[in-house]
């Protein structure tokens, strides 16, 4: 068995403890950032932040799980919306879901 000082198992304490509080906190980001935010999948909101929420006059909560169209005019301009956005995804990203340094 290897006995350590106290001086070495400090030091070694310290280390992790400022490794782990280094360690950035994206979920709680998210929720506290001051601009509003939601993220999805297949326009489909899976989070939004509380600032985006009041934006639109909701609760986050109201918004998971639904779609933008809930934030648009009609549903003819959601559906617009949604082919000039997926032309400009995919001339940026070259396929959708897959990052241009992605290899093939």
């Amino acid at each position: 068995m290897v006995r350590r000082s106290a001086s070495e198992r400090h030091r070694t304490s310290s280390r992790a403890s400022r490794s782990a509080s280094a360690e950035i906190d994206y979920r709680r980001a998210f929720h506290d950032a001051p601009v509003g935010q939601a993220i999805a999948s297949n326009r489909v909101m899976t989070a939004c932040n509380k600032p985006f929420a009041e934006i639109f006059g909701g609760k986050p909560s109201e918004y998971t799980g639904t779609t933008f169209e809930r934030l648009h005019p009609s549903h003819t301009h959601f559906g617009g919306a949604g082919l000039r956005i997926g032309s400009l995804l995919a001339k940026e990203q070259g396929v959708f879901g897959r990052s241009r340094d992605a290899p093939s």
